[in-house]
């Protein structure tokens, strides 16, 4: 990358503070005077009309080389808005010999509902309308939580021959599996992990069995299990990634050309293996500046890995998982996206949604994402800052009418920060729909409560069911907020 394409990106940026900038603010460069070396960006200020104020911006200060190109990433991490964004960049001066003459634009729009293609509504689904009464909540006689408020999260969710398994985040007592019929509620706990293993952060159907991979504290690695009888009994298994104490967790799986793959969360390099029931092999090791792996998605018979660290989300593809394919836009089209959160394909195109606790998630969507051209689905939460994660989507693709009726749903953690109530991540997650990825819907769902902060998992069923798996607030205690408000629940409603 060149100086040139690190400006161009630059100025893409669009932001959406409380207060924004009127005008866009051009940084400006005089000629240099006789005998210095002409290394500015711009040869000389605007001509500006009378009574009109140029606003400069300083000289910017740093080599074009890719270290300092990757620093400059990692600055643009820490801004908070545009504001700090320019004070951030103004530390940078870029050398080429030959000085650019495009003016540099940071533009400012005004906030709107929705920032992207999207249309927004409240309406109900013209297809299959959904109301608090279609759903039915699963856990209203077991309890929140399973019994345990403490079983915070649904952490994972997946249907098996017939049978709906739970995991879940437990930080006090430890995780769990929790099962029960899809065609009648009868919960059973089918594994207690101890308080040695927070959650059970992923499950997976591999060659006709259930595995459970789950996240230990931080001076434990991770742990595997296996069960070939619906969850009765259950089998460690070990060795690569679940003998490495730095891999934190194995955050995400897939199944694709006979081999069980796994993406783990490791400060010192996420990496990627494969199992084939037996045996482990380590297909990738990133470098540190690649922490997380956070999802996989095979789309036209590639596989892709979606990622991130502190500084940036990335997306992968290729044999060695080295061709980068995240949008030529530096983090996604906004400083504040800190990761790729979930994937899934809808009427042939790749839909991708992140974080970002400033703006609100994004998603966006491609029908090549080797082309890199991406269109911004949204960019600021579907108009609500509070909406933070675009945390896990599903697809209902119905039976009956193939071409008019799929619905891609979309379940969101929403921080609290910003809805002036003054109590931070008390939620609650939203349920958004669409039936062609244009139009959403805010779907109505049951009051979750007051914590629910998100829908951590949606799940569409082979029994044409939806499943929502919420998580509730995951750092005040039990006696921090009022009995009942604490521990996951399951909904269900027929589609």
């Amino acid at each position: 990358m060149n100086e040139y394409e690190a400006v161009k990106d630059f100025s893409q940026f669009l932001f959406t503070i409380d207060n924004p900038v009127k005008e866009p603010l051009d940084i400006l460069q005089e000629e240099p005077s006789s005998g210095e070396e002409n290394n500015y960006l711009f040869p000389a200020p605007l001509d500006l009309g009378e009574g009109q104020e140029m606003q400069r911006v300083s000289l910017i200060d740093i080599s074009a080389t890719e270290d300092s190109i990757t620093e400059l990433s990692r600055a643009e991490s820490r801004l908070t808005d545009e504001r700090e964004l320019i004070r951030e960049f103004n530390q940078f001066s870029f050398t080429t010999p030959i000085p650019l003459y495009v003016p540099l634009n940071i533009v400012q729009e005004e906030p709107g509902p929705n920032l992207g293609a999207a249309t927004v509504t409240e309406d109900s689904l013209s297809f299959a309308p959904l109301a608090p009464s279609n759903f039915q909540n699963l856990t209203a006689d077991i309890g929140r939580g399973f019994g345990d408020p403490d079983n915070r999260y649904a952490w994972s969710v997946i249907e098996e021959d017939g049978f709906l398994f739970v995991g879940t985040l437990n930080v006090e007592n430890g995780g769990e599996i929790w099962r029960t019929s899809l065609d009648e509620t009868n919960w059973t706990k089918v594994f207690d992990f101890g308080t040695e293993v927070q959650g059970i952060r992923e499950l997976v159907v591999y060659q006709d069995q259930l595995y459970a991979f789950t996240t230990g504290d931080i001076e434990t690695e991770p742990s595997g299990f296996v069960s070939s009888d619906n969850g009765e009994t259950w089998t460690e298994i070990t060795g690569g990634p679940l003998d490495s104490p730095v891999n934190e967790s194995i955050r995400t799986s897939i199944v694709h050309d006979g081999l069980l793959y796994v993406g783990t969360i490791d400060s010192s390099g996420a990496e990627i293996w494969t199992y084939d029931g037996a045996n482990w092999t380590l297909e990738k090791k990133f470098s540190e500046d690649i922490e997380t792996i956070s999802e996989f998605i095979e789309f036209e018979d590639e596989l892709y890995v979606g990622a991130w660290n502190n500084f940036g989300s990335y997306f992968f593809t290729g044999e060695n998982f080295d061709v980068d394919v995240t949008p030529s836009f530096r983090r996604f089209f906004d400083v504040n996206n800190g990761g790729v959160l979930d994937t899934v394909e809808f009427q042939d195109q790749l839909y991708l949604s992140t974080w970002n606790f400033i703006s609100g998630f994004s998603i966006f969507r491609t029908d090549d994402p080797l082309t890199g051209e991406w269109e911004i689905v949204t960019r600021n939460g579907f108009g609500d800052r509070d909406n933070a994660y675009g945390w896990n989507m599903a697809v209902y693709d119905d039976p009956l009418t193939p071409e008019e009726g799929d619905e891609l749903y979309l379940g969101t953690f929403n921080s609290g920060f910003y809805d002036g109530n003054g109590v931070p991540f008390d939620g609650p997650g939203q349920l958004y729909s669409t039936p062609d990825g244009d139009t959403w819907e805010l779907v109505d769902i049951p009051d979750l409560g007051q914590f629910t902060w998100g829908i951590r998992n949606v799940l569409v069923t082979s029994t044409n069911q939806l499943v929502l798996g919420t998580a509730t607030n995951n750092i005040l205690s039990q006696d921090d907020v009022p009995s009942g408000e604490l521990g996951t629940q399951i909904w269900i409603a027929d589609l």
